[in-house]
């Protein structure tokens, strides 16, 4: 088990090293959420990643549409973007009730 929590919490500061430089910033609504979220980004080539609390990708999705966030267990996650140049967003936090 503490073998697991260490893995885990090394690929958690992963996901966070990618998140120290961002290129660009987004705003997702609404937040919290139950059913789906739009992201409001001036790029408009983005992939939405959501990582979940063990930095496992839970779901990704084209920024520019609504992700259906319903099948995702109630929690916080984390939202990157990555636009086709392969300049990558700041981290936004997303809430599922």
């Amino acid at each position: 088990a503490l073998l697991d929590a260490r893995r885990r919490q090394r690929h958690i500061l992963r996901v966070l090293e990618l998140a120290k430089a961002p290129e660009y910033t987004f705003d997702i609504y609404p937040n919290p959420a139950v059913a789906e979220v739009r992201i409001r980004t001036s790029h408009k080539q983005c992939t939405a990643y959501v990582f979940d609390s063990s930095g496992k990708i839970a779901l990704t999705g084209m920024a520019s549409c609504p992700l259906n966030v319903s099948a995702l267990p109630a929690g916080i996650y984390l939202v990157l973007l990555k636009d086709q140049d392969g300049f990558q967003s700041a981290a936004q936090r997303l809430i599922v009730r």
